[in-house]
């Protein structure tokens, strides 16, 4: 019985995995992208006004080589997990007073998703 309970689980763990990817609607995510573009590149170590967002979900705000962050952004002490962004994608300005990016937030939680989960794509 117990292996029965095991097996289950295993099942349900691994459909829910594949759900969550297959709610990722990485051409949507693709399309807000353009809204950063003029400002951010995802190939690595290639930044315009704003640093590069290759591999940008995991790592640590405010540091990258060869790029200079605002105070606030180096002070932030934060790693891009999906939620931080999604709540500064929301209101960058909120999020972090006095950052230096000048852009006014993302409102559809459904952008944010999308260009979240096309950030976290292998590129």
């Amino acid at each position: 019985m117990t292996s029965i309970r095991f097996i289950g689980s295993a099942i349900c763990i691994f459909l829910g995995a594949s759900l969550s990817n297959a709610d990722c609607n990485e051409e949507l995510g693709r399309r807000v992208f353009n809204k950063c573009a003029a400002c951010h590149s995802l190939k690595p170590a290639t930044h315009l006004m704003g640093p590069s967002l290759n591999k940008v979900v995991g790592r640590e705000a405010g540091v990258l080589d060869g790029f200079t962050y605002s105070v606030e952004m180096e002070e932030l002490g934060v790693k891009w997990s999906q939620e931080n962004l999604n709540e500064f994608l929301k209101s960058p300005m909120d999020f972090i007073p006095g950052t230096s990016m000048p852009f006014g937030g993302l409102k559809k939680t459904e952008d944010r998703d999308a260009l979240i989960c096309f950030l976290d794509q292998p590129k």
